[in-house]
């Protein structure tokens, strides 16, 4: 018997986080909470398997240890590259839906592109925001 492919919207137990198919189900997607939120179903978005990741928890930067710090900054990058990773898939499946083999639209893909960005470009702001926060308190 045939071992399935591993996706690549997961990342393996390194990075202490399995996003299973199951737990994707019941996960708050992200990019699909916030205030911009896209006139898209999120059973739609399943179906097509395109999976915005979990934002990454944050440390407070006047309270971490050198160790946490490490460790946001990996998950951070790791996020990054996930959010890459969905929008490489967004945008495929943008691409489906221009030729009219989808049952999302291109404008609401394109809306959950640029929220996934969004999204993106505000955990690596206030992750930067704690690192200066980290920073002034600990010296190096």
């Amino acid at each position: 018997m045939m071992r399935p492919m591993p996706s690549p919207f997961t990342r393996p137990p390194s990075i202490g986080v399995l996003v299973s198919l199951a737990s994707c189900v019941v996960l708050t997607l992200a990019a699909c909470s916030s205030d911009e939120e896209p006139e898209v179903k999120r059973e739609i978005l399943m179906q097509d398997e395109c999976f915005p990741p979990p934002s990454p928890r944050l440390p407070n930067g006047s309270e971490a240890t050198s160790q946490e710090m490490k460790e946001a900054r990996e998950h951070v990058l790791d996020y990054i590259k996930l959010g890459q990773d969905y929008i490489d898939c967004v945008d495929f499946k943008a691409r489906s839906a221009q030729e009219g083999d989808s049952k999302v639209s291109v404008e609401q893909y394109k809306r959950l592109r640029e929220s996934m960005w969004k999204q993106m470009r505000r955990v690596e702001e206030t992750f930067n925001k704690q690192v200066r926060v980290w920073r002034e308190r600990e010296p190096s």
